[in-house]
């Protein structure tokens, strides 16, 4: 199902990975319900526990050139996102094509909407998600 799966992977119901060619698994991980990957190269170094209703958005839309329609324009390349072992991503969290790593022993909380990349023991929430606190 996966391009490499080495562990155990409990994926929720109705988790959406395409083909699941983009994704890297090393160690286990729980993929929540109605998870979406979509445009993304995912390398999981597990463990990973994961909330429902999570989102990993990469690419999109070249919209330089206001002289072409937004939906005529080309489409970037899929963006890579590793993340790194022990991570607690909370239900509702949005990660966006900015972040590409999610740090060792990090926590994202719920509903958070993460831009840039999350440094290893760090707390994250809001929108922006921002550090709240780091764990050591």
């Amino acid at each position: 199902m996966f391009a490499e799966c080495n562990g155990f992977v409990n994926l929720e119901q109705g988790a959406y990975v395409g083909s699941g060619a983009d994704i890297h698994v090393v160690g286990d991980c729980g993929i929540g319900k109605n998870f979406t990957c979509h445009n993304r190269i995912l390398t999981i170094h597990g463990p990973l526990m994961m909330g429902e209703d999570v989102l990993f958005q990469g690419g999109g839309h070249d919209f330089s050139n206001p002289d072409v329609p937004i939906g005529s324009g080309s489409d970037l390349p899929k963006t890579p996102l590793e993340l790194c072992e022990d991570v607690w991503i909370g239900t509702r969290v949005i990660v966006l094509p900015g972040c590409q790593r999610i740090g060792a022993h990090s926590i994202i909380g719920a509903g958070a909407v993460v831009t840039h990349d999350v440094p290893d023991n760090a707390v994250v929430a809001g929108n922006p998600a921002r550090v709240i606190r780091m764990r050591k």
